[in-house]
């Protein structure tokens, strides 16, 4: 082989490596900047996403459906979960006191259809109206008040699932509910916060 030769393949291989090189370090960075994919997400970021796929199929299953109740959890203190029910709700033509359900999990595998079931209820469930914070603002409203903000520290609670849902009982807000739990005297405790979830106000 002539040197020549020999040259040019060296120079061919050096190039190789740099480009392979230069690839691989695109895509390292191209995975590491993807926010498409998340393990946990706040639940109104998530639903402008798939709102569009949930309503069609609600409508498939009753086409007099309506959001009527969310929950997810665990949640972090930046309100994200790594899943979320968003359950449908249909008045039942036989019995006006029953509610007929569907309730779709939605996590980093996608959506799944959970369930389908009935319940007996006195008070007639209302659509979710009025939603405007996301369980990120809605955490940081818990936060920024001082008493809950230490209750959560002292106890080292953790917001074991937050939900929203409208109940006429509550003139027809949204109200956020966040379930927090934590361990005193080797036994679990429990306390609920509840929050206006158009405004961020605290229910007391």
């Amino acid at each position: 082989m002539s040197r020549r030769r020999k040259i040019i393949i060296i120079i061919f291989l050096i190039s190789l490596l740099i480009l392979s090189s230069f690839y691989s370090f695109l895509i390292l960075n191209a995975n590491k900047n993807d926010k498409t994919i998340q393990k946990e997400i706040s639940v109104k970021t998530l639903y402008s996403v798939v709102h569009t796929n949930l309503e069609s199929q609600a409508n498939a299953w009753r086409n007099n459906s309506h959001l009527r109740y969310i929950i997810g959890g665990p949640v972090s203190r930046n309100g994200k979960s790594p899943e979320w029910y968003f359950s449908y709700y249909s008045n039942n033509l036989t019995n006006i006191l029953t509610q007929d359900i569907i309730t779709f999990l939605i996590n980093e595998k996608g959506m799944i259809q959970n369930k389908e079931y009935s319940y007996n209820n006195s008070i007639l469930s209302t659509p979710i109206v009025n939603w405007t914070l996301d369980s990120d603002q809605i955490m940081d409203a818990v936060y920024n008040d001082t008493e809950l903000a230490n209750s959560i520290k002292s106890n080292h609670a953790v917001a074991a699932s937050l939900s929203i849902e409208n109940k006429k009982t509550d003139l027809d807000i949204p109200v956020c509910t966040i379930r927090f739990t934590y361990l005193k005297d080797d036994e679990a405790h429990e306390f609920s916060v509840r929050v206006n979830a158009h405004t961020g106000a605290i229910i007391r």
